[in-house]
């Protein structure tokens, strides 16, 4: 099964964004084969665990904001956006590492 994600960077007020979502069928069936929406809130958990495991150094710089189907990422610097971006792809890319960061995901997140 191959999973897409969407992700867009744009400037917002002060900061930059990261858009993420997907709404492709293989996606969320992926998504729903494990109890989960993939909404905003689904795409929140995940992105919270690529970070504390791909760049825990650098948590506190996100701010997750989970709006309907789609996760705004925001920061102050792109470049570290574009990283996450690249993780993101990553784990998507790769049906074990997007189970390894459900599994790791804050349930509080995960829905």
């Amino acid at each position: 099964m191959e999973l897409e994600v969407y992700l867009d960077i744009t400037k917002l007020d002060d900061d930059f964004a990261l858009v993420v979502s997907s709404h492709a069928e293989e996606t969320i069936e992926f998504f729903n084969e494990r109890g989960l929406d993939g909404n905003g809130d689904t795409w929140a958990g995940i992105v919270e665990s690529i970070v504390r495991l791909e760049m825990p150094e650098m948590y506190d710089r996100f701010s997750l904001s989970p709006e309907a189907d789609d996760l705004l990422v925001t920061c102050d610097d792109r470049q570290l956006l574009e990283r996450l971006g690249q993780c993101i792809r990553r784990y998507v890319a790769d049906e074990t590492l997007m189970a390894e960061a459900i599994e790791n995901g804050d349930p509080d997140w995960l829905e």
